[in-house]
């Protein structure tokens, strides 16, 4: 069983370590104080993007509910054809494929926590490898957090976008 585990592990691994902004902060990951500076403030840092994730996800729902109220409240719309909207939005080609982007970011994210997670088992103890591997996936986690940020925030500006179009084709003024 233990080999079945490095052995997931290493392959969860070996393309992280293989991209280019791990080549770029390898070499900082490589001195022990940076490393263990890092590994310190790492958990810190993660759950602050994820956060502003979460919070930005939450102020653009709120937005766009706030423009499909005002939508109905012109009488564009009623409840229903603004939910209808939303939902034909989300199937229509560019809004699948920005979607796709965002959930593979969320993925890409998922799979840097998950090779953290399997840094112990791979360095068997070896504490200067286990904060040198820490620190270069770390830093690729955070990487990967940000472009899920970034895959996120287009998605919900893409919404706004169409609704806000919407909202001009039927003459109606939204700020």
């Amino acid at each position: 069983m233990p080999t079945h585990r490095f052995l997931f592990v290493a392959a969860l691994l070996a393309p992280l370590i293989c991209t280019s902004t791990f080549a770029a902060s390898k070499e900082d990951c490589e001195r022990p104080e940076f490393a263990q500076e890092f590994g310190a403030s790492f958990q810190q840092s993660i759950m602050k993007s994820m956060e502003a994730n979460k919070q930005h996800s939450a102020e653009s729902a709120k937005k766009v509910d706030d423009l499909k109220a005002k939508l109905v409240a012109a009488g564009a719309w009623t409840e229903k054809e603004a939910s209808s909207f939303v939902v034909r939005t989300s199937l229509e080609k560019d809004a699948v494929l920005i979607e796709g982007n965002r959930k593979k970011k969320a993925n890409d994210l998922k799979v840097s926590l998950l090779a953290i997670e399997g840094v112990d088992l791979v360095t068997r103890g070896d504490k200067a490898a286990e904060l040198r591997a820490t620190c270069i996936l770390g830093l690729g986690a955070l990487d990967n957090s940000a472009a899920l940020n970034e895959a996120s925030a287009q998605a919900w500006s893409e919404l706004e976008s169409k609704i806000l179009a919407f909202a001009k084709e039927k003459n109606i003024s939204l700020p």
